[in-house]
């Protein structure tokens, strides 16, 4: 299917990786590079690696699995990703994200919403 569109509001799905328990992310692309997003983030690959706005169903590890290894990506490409979470994870997701760059010795960036 085609990611050309006039009408602004179209929304294609463009990727999707699934395997219940183990990882599930969809790669949704709107008119334009801009509207890039994924819809959880179990999975990661330089295919998602584009999308700057990640939005999470809910906090079991894979749909939040590799959000972290997506936002250091990212970071080293430029500006960070805004991610979407349910209010009862943020605190989990930044307590990993603050291990993880223990591990690194560096910051990742990442937008918690």
């Amino acid at each position: 299917m085609s990611t050309e569109s006039k009408d602004p509001t179209t929304l294609f799905i463009t990727k999707a990786w699934t395997k219940a328990g183990i990882s599930s992310c969809v790669k949704v692309q709107g008119a334009t590079k801009q509207d890039d997003f994924l819809f959880d983030c179990g999975y990661f690959s330089s295919d998602t690696t584009s999308s700057k706005f990640v939005l999470i169903s809910h906090g079991h590890i894979d749909h939040v699995g590799s959000c972290i290894a997506h936002a250091r990506a990212r970071g080293l490409g430029g500006s960070p990703a805004t991610y979407f979470v349910p209010s009862d994870i943020v605190d989990h997701l930044s307590e990993a994200r603050a291990a993880f760059e223990k591990l690194d010795n560096a910051p990742i960036a990442m937008k918690l919403v």
